[in-house]
């Protein structure tokens, strides 16, 4: 409890001024020369609050201001005002004591957070200092240099890894798309924008290359199948025909045999003709066949080529796309490691404070000045601390 006792005139001047949501107690006592000591006056109500808008309402008085006045000053005030309004001989005595203030409550990039006791003149460097300093989590050195020279470096190569992944990803996100060009997205580095680039880009080229010869081929040689096909159904045709012309003449050759009007050796000529023919025949069908079958496998791995490739494609996307997050999310550690280790060495350049004093919300420096029932809340600069 800050006290800041008063007898008017009499009592020694503390540096306190009140504020509102400030509770008061305020005593008047008068010199009874028959008991010849002071006594409190019966009846008076002592407990106080000081409204939002900074007032109190006395006895006898009404409405009086007490924000931004020190309690010396309002018991003067008071002795004074109850001289006057009640005709009295003498000026009672009027102390005035803060028996309790609102705390100030500090959150955010601070150890132990919450309320704490005001005091005055506390600004918001010694209420971030009381809440414990910046939390220097996750950090094994207890050199604060070493551990942020640490830090950026490790940022410095999750940043590159970041890149590195990000083109990779634009590489394969324009495979699986089949597109005609990669859409990179803006790097972290700009010096390293070439170099990475144009290596995703030589692949994007061989890999497009390697694909557009692989279906070349399988084109070509569907070309030769549909070929082969083709002229085999029009020798099938040839044959068919033969064939036909030789049964022919086998059924009237054999018919002449009968007849004993051809012999033997003209008839087995006949019907090995036909033999022959239809041996034709079926060696051209199974050809057919044979060349259908090899369309059916080409097609098939064009079909792999095509959506086999996508696939392959989609599910390396989806890696990198998880590695990316990752590395992402390590890097906003990391940042934040190295800001919280600058923070320590330079608070000012790193941290903004923002002070929410009523309704409004302001952002102020380490060393201004809080009042009670400040809300005081400490975060780091939205700016990347190097990188």
């Amino acid at each position: 409890m800050i006290v800041a006792g008063l007898l008017a005139g009499v009592l020694p001047v503390l540096a306190e001024t009140i504020a509102p949501d400030d509770t008061l107690e305020i005593r008047v006592m008068e010199w009874d020369a028959i008991e010849g000591e002071m006594v409190a006056w019966s009846g008076w109500t002592s407990i106080y609050t000081v409204d939002a808008d900074g007032a109190i309402v006395v006895p006898f008085l009404g409405t009086l201001k007490a924000a931004e006045t020190r309690p010396a000053d309002l018991g003067g005030s008071i002795a004074n005002r109850l001289l006057d309004r009640l005709g009295l001989m003498d000026e009672p005595a009027v102390t005035v004591t803060i028996t309790e203030r609102p705390p100030v409550f500090v959150s955010g990039l601070v150890r132990d957070g919450g309320p704490m006791e005001y005091r005055d003149g506390m600004t918001a460097r010694k209420a971030l200092a009381r809440a414990g300093g910046i939390p220097l989590t996750g950090i094994e050195s207890t050199d604060p240099l070493r551990a942020r020279l640490e830090a950026e470096n490790r940022l410095e190569d999750l940043r590159r890894r970041e890149d590195e992944l990000a083109t990779r990803a634009a590489r394969l996100g324009a495979e699986v798309d089949r597109l005609d060009a990669i859409d990179f997205p803006p790097l972290l580095d700009p010096a390293a924008n070439g170099v990475l680039r144009e290596r995703e880009r030589r692949l994007f080229e061989m890999n497009r290359e390697e694909t557009e010869r692989r279906l070349s081929l399988i084109e070509g040689s569907l070309r030769l199948l549909e070929n082969e096909i083709e002229t085999l159904r029009e020798k099938l045709v040839l044959i068919n025909d033969q064939l036909a012309t030789a049964r022919e003449q086998l059924e009237a050759t054999r018919g002449l045999s009968e007849r004993g009007l051809a012999n033997n050796a003209r008839l087995l000529s006949s019907q090995q003709q036909v033999t022959s023919l239809q041996s034709q025949d079926f060696d051209a069908g199974s050809a057919i066949l044979q060349a259908q079958q090899d369309i059916a496998r080409a097609e098939a791995e064009r079909l792999e080529i095509v959506q086999g490739r996508t696939a392959r494609r989609l599910s390396e996307l989806q890696t990198t796309t998880s590695q990316l997050e990752d590395t992402r999310s390590e890097r906003e550690l990391q940042r934040r490691i190295a800001a919280m280790l600058t923070a320590v060495e330079d608070p000012e350049e790193a941290l903004q404070v923002t002070i929410r004093r009523g309704r409004e919300d302001m952002l102020q420096g380490l060393d201004t000045i809080l009042v009670p029932g400040d809300i005081v809340e400490i975060r780091l600069k939205p700016v990347e601390i190097s990188g």
